[in-house]
């Protein structure tokens, strides 16, 4: 069992999760192999593979394995038969931590994250909609990427952080072209998958107050743009854009991500930023992020 610093939680773990800063802290989360339930006795929500109810979440993700997540601080693992390593990890680290996420009443986000002059900057949207490539496009550049995919969002005193997350981003292979990619790349997340993870300097900031949303959007037009999202409409957005947000009525927090979503929609600015269906003009979304950010520190 290695013990690991992950989104701002201890974590012991029978797993090997590369990536991530070891620890001798005290542990305050269990990950560890063995049998689970067939089922959860009287579950509120159930999906095309997963049951809940609050404080317990059943996973069963098909030759791949099962993963029981109960009471915030405990992960078992059951692995299918010929299961790999690779394939278990991907899941635990995204849909299993999801789960645990939730039932530690934290928010979160489905988003890249960058740190941009000491400030977390977010990337959100659709699976496939260009978070990760955006976020390791300015790691090219030189600045830190914060997390990769979930952002977990906390608050002290009304102001939202961002926890580091693991020191990789995964970029599909038209991706790495995009970026000109050839070197770094890790492995495939799952060997039926064009996917890849490639490292990238881990932020050595564990907490980075959160200071702008980016909503990527597609649509056909030629041109980048930025629009603001204000009242309502930012409240519903992050709320939307949780990561795994149809966990959370089954695991009966939805009074606490309601407080959540709207704490953060009050403290922090959104904005949706479309870009055209013809190219992934990733130096010109740089370039228009950079300008903006400026620009509204004036």
């Amino acid at each position: 069992m290695k013990k690991y610093f992950i989104y701002g939680l201890n974590i012991e773990s029978e797993l090997d999760l590369p990536g991530f800063t070891e620890t001798d802290e005290i542990t305050q989360v269990s990950v560890k192999f063995g049998k689970v339930p067939e089922h959860i006795n009287n579950f509120i929500a159930k999906g095309v593979c997963y049951e809940a109810r609050p404080d317990q979440f059943l996973l069963n993700v098909l030759n791949v394995g099962k993963y029981y997540i109960t009471n915030g601080n405990a992960i078992i693992i059951e692995p299918a038969e010929n299961a790999d390593n690779d394939s278990i990890r991907l899941f635990l680290l995204g849909s299993a931590f999801g789960a645990l996420f939730h039932q530690l009443k934290f928010l979160p986000l489905h988003a890249s994250v960058v740190n941009i002059n000491g400030h977390a900057v977010a990337f959100s949207g659709i699976s496939g909609v260009g978070k990760s490539t955006l976020a390791a496009a300015f790691a090219s550049k030189g600045f830190e990427i914060i997390t990769d995919d979930i952002a977990l969002v906390s608050f002290n005193n009304n102001i939202p952080y961002v926890a580091s997350g693991p020191a990789h981003v995964k970029l599909w292979s038209d991706s790495l072209k995009t970026l000109g990619i050839t070197s770094k790349k890790e492995g495939k997340i799952r060997k039926e998958l064009e996917k890849y993870f490639v490292q990238t300097t881990i932020s050595a900031n564990h907490l980075a107050p959160l200071k702008k949303v980016y909503i990527l959007n597609v649509r056909n037009v030629s041109e980048i743009e930025t629009i603001p999202i204000n009242g309502i409409e930012k409240f519903t957005v992050l709320r939307n854009h949780t990561y795994r947000v149809n966990f959370v009525k089954g695991l009966g927090v939805e009074n606490s991500h309601f407080e959540l979503a709207s704490k953060l929609a009050g403290n922090i600015e959104v904005n949706r930023l479309y870009r055209g269906t013809k190219g992934f003009e990733i130096e010109k979304l740089v370039l228009l992020i950079l300008n903006d950010l400026v620009q509204n520190d004036k």
